[in-house]
């Protein structure tokens, strides 16, 4: 049995890999694209909450490139797991934000590698995506020290 597993495995298209990847990542995003609309309307000071907000709204418009690419593969964004604990507070939530951004941005510039041979195009929009949300991490890095329980002003 364990022979035939592995002339399966052998028979496996590379390609069907990369598109489970891409839809993964794009799961990835459109979740913290979710998390982040619920956590700019959480926030204390509204000019926190904007700035969340245009992130959020950052990666909507990543998801909705990325779902159209997607779907030309007929595929979709696959959802992580949910995280058992998003905090409870400004500094936890943010905190925790700015950690999967930084997570996606490097992400998505390897994947962007990855699809380099496959599709140009693709390969453009991974890497546009991730240096956006690299000017972003900084902004949220921003917002999230601003409200740092142990930070001095």
């Amino acid at each position: 049995m364990a022979i035939a597993m592995g002339l399966f495995d052998r028979g496996k298209d590379p390609q069907s890999d990369q598109n489970d990847k891409f839809a993964q990542l794009a799961g990835r995003i459109e979740a913290l694209a979710d998390r982040l609309h619920r956590h700019a309307a959480m926030c204390r000071y509204p000019q926190m909450a904007k700035v969340v907000d245009e992130l959020a709204t950052q990666q909507d418009r990543h998801v909705k490139s990325f779902k159209s690419s997607l779907a030309d593969r007929n595929l979709w964004p696959r959802p992580p797991a949910a995280l058992a604990h998003e905090g409870s507070n400004d500094w936890g939530r943010l905190s925790g934000d700015l950690n999967e951004l930084a997570t996606v941005g490097d992400e998505l510039h390897r994947e962007a590698i990855r699809w380099e041979g496959v599709d140009r195009t693709v390969a453009a929009a991974l890497d546009r995506a991730g240096d956006e949300d690299a000017d972003y991490e900084a902004e949220l890095r921003k917002v999230a020290l601003k409200c740092d329980p142990q930070a001095l002003d």
